[in-house]
């Protein structure tokens, strides 16, 4: 529960549940203020670089969770087949073989077994 947005009858307990409230490290206002540094720090000078390169793909993210896999999936496929276009057939045919066993793996893990 955030401590600044609401307000309880009894100091430090949750009305609903009558537990203990904390304010998690990563929510405290420094911490959320040394992010908001970093991130114009070194993460939006990131933003200018590859627009400037042409490479820079945007999505918006306040859309459906499927609209934005969708778009997702639809840049990063689009980006693989122009990376494979640069491949020999050698290299093409060692990607797949690649990709197979990603995929076998990936089975396991997702199988009852792989998550025990």
């Amino acid at each position: 529960m955030q401590l600044i947005m609401w307000t309880t009858t009894k100091e430090a307990t949750c009305d609903t549940c009558g537990g203990e409230l904390i304010q998690r490290t990563d929510d405290a206002p420094e911490t959320v203020a040394n992010r908001l540094r970093v991130y114009h720090e070194q993460t939006s000078p990131l933003i200018d670089f590859y627009q400037a390169k042409g490479v820079l793909k945007s999505v918006d993210g306040t859309r459906s969770i499927d609209d934005v896999f969708a778009d997702i999936c639809a840049i990063l496929d689009k980006g693989i087949w122009q990376m494979i276009k640069l491949k020999s057939e050698r290299e093409i045919h060692l990607m797949r073989q690649a990709g197979a066993v990603a995929a076998q793996r990936w089975s396991w893990w997702e199988s009852p077994f792989g998550q025990g």
